[in-house]
């Protein structure tokens, strides 16, 4: 029987999780704020902005979206090797100044090829180091019950930002929008270190300094109001982290390299749509309603369809498993992105309103289960010793495939004036590989906490 309504009350306003929520909320702002400056994609160089881009090189208009993606990369994986040595309010406060710095740069100077370059520069490497900071962060001091709805709420925030920039962009004075965007992105930053400071308290830099009884308070802080038992979930994390700090560190283990193996199906899966969606197919549709329109409102469309989707798809989180709800994301994405890409090869010209009919639906359930499940697989899976650098692992593949797809795109649109029909079969058919894989390798780990889910994966019968 679904319980969304119980679900949604116990979270937003049960003691027995207040704490963890309110802690999470500068990592809630900051997602926002990233999420405003990841939006800014190569779409909307080639569609609304062209005064800005008209004399670019090609080699400019690359580093225009790739400068976000290959900073994003060196900040996830600089705090990867650095997590376990600095406290956390530290770690926020840096990353909250390099995303201030690169937001009043936009600000002061949204004309200029070189400072939009820069702010993007600064702010993805703050963004990319926080990225990765909570989704561990989150995964440290949640209850197993609601773990994957304190990590998905991350995704939704993502979420979020880019439906504001969307909103944004209806205007048409690309100066205006800038500075709009940079003047969102100070308020909020500013708001995030100011709660920082007062509510992130992590219990990772006791551990590491040996100091177990300052590691369990921090810990029973957060579970304090647990009327069950605060005690047993706080001395449960304490001895799987005591455990983990006398194990040898093996990146290339059974284990890790089992739950390595599944995320990127996730993401190989969720990508493949992202840059179908982002970099290829949604061209179509912007290009159809700007012969209509001089104001380009279909990234509107997309990003409320998207949010939407993963307001569902978090009221459904604790009634299906993750591989369920991502493999219902995948086959009907993989059907709709399939009947598309056929419909495409087929007529030349067709309605404006025909993408539409096929793009919701599909950006719906990548907010639904295709997107948002990786983040939480990363924030579950992965042995606690090595999960810095996997995560970073999986966040520097990430960046890779956008940045290759931006480097097609521009090749395409180059040489051949447009983008071949048969990349959205290949991405639908990636979809569907990926979406089986998921269901044949993951396992169900609801409500469980981080010991036992690595107990599931340590079998090395996982991937047999």
């Amino acid at each position: 029987m679904f319980s969304f309504a119980k679900l949604t009350s116990n979270l937003l306003f049960s003691k027995l999780y207040r704490r963890q929520l309110i802690a999470m909320i500068p990592a809630y702002l900051t997602m926002i704020s990233g999420g405003m400056f990841l939006s800014y994609g190569i779409f909307q160089i080639f569609f609304g902005y062209q005064s800005f881009t008209a004399d670019m090189s090609t080699i400019q208009m690359f580093f225009l979206p790739a400068s976000f993606h290959i900073s994003l990369m060196l900040g996830a994986l600089a705090t990867s090797f650095s997590y376990y040595c600095v406290e956390i309010k530290q770690i926020h406060l840096i990353n909250s100044l390099l995303m201030l710095t690169g937001s009043i740069v936009l600000t002061i100077l949204p004309d200029l090829y070189t400072s939009v370059v820069i702010s993007r520069t600064i702010f993805g490497l703050g963004f990319g180091s926080s990225y990765i900071t909570f989704i561990i962060y989150a995964s440290e001091i949640s209850s197993g019950k609601v773990r994957a709805q304190i990590i998905f709420l991350l995704h939704l925030s993502l979420t979020m930002g880019m439906l504001m920039l969307s909103i944004f962009c209806l205007g048409t004075n690309f100066i205006v929008i800038m500075r709009v965007k940079g003047s969102f992105c100070i308020v909020l930053t500013l708001v995030s270190i100011g709660l920082g400071y007062f509510k992130l308290k992590s219990s990772h830099i006791h551990m590491m300094q040996n100091n177990s009884k300052d590691a369990f308070e921090r810990f029973l802080y957060f579970q304090q109001d647990n009327i069950e038992n605060p005690h047993f979930e706080s001395e449960a994390m304490l001895s799987y982290i005591i455990e983990e700090k006398k194990r040898r560190y093996e990146f290339f283990s059974q284990h890790n390299i089992n739950t390595l193996a599944i995320v990127l199906l996730f993401k190989i899966g969720y990508l493949s749509i992202f840059n179908a969606l982002h970099n290829v197919q949604r061209i179509v549709l912007m290009s159809a309603f700007l012969t209509i329109s001089d104001t380009n409102f279909s990234q509107l469309i997309m990003m409320a369809s998207r949010m939407l989707g993963c307001v569902v798809g978090f009221l459904f989180l604790d009634n299906l498993t993750k591989r369920l709800q991502f493999f219902i994301s995948a086959i009907i994405i993989f059907l709709l992105l399939l009947i598309f890409s056929i419909l495409l090869s087929i007529y030349q010209s067709m309605s404006i309103w025909t993408p539409l009919i096929f793009f919701i639906p599909l950006e719906f359930f990548v907010g639904f289960g295709l997107s948002p499940i990786g983040d939480i697989l990363k924030g579950e899976l992965f042995p606690l010793k090595e999960k810095p650098v996997s995560i970073a692992t999986t966040i520097i593949f990430e960046e890779v495939v956008h940045i290759l797809c931006i480097i097609l795109l521009l090749s395409w649109i180059s040489y051949l004036g447009s983008v071949p029909t048969f990349m959205s079969f290949i991405f639908a058919f990636i979809t569907l590989v990926s979406g089986f894989g998921v269901v044949v390798l993951l396992r169900d780990s609801r409500k469980q906490s981080l010991r036992l889910v690595a107990n599931l994966y340590s079998d090395k019968r996982t991937l047999n």
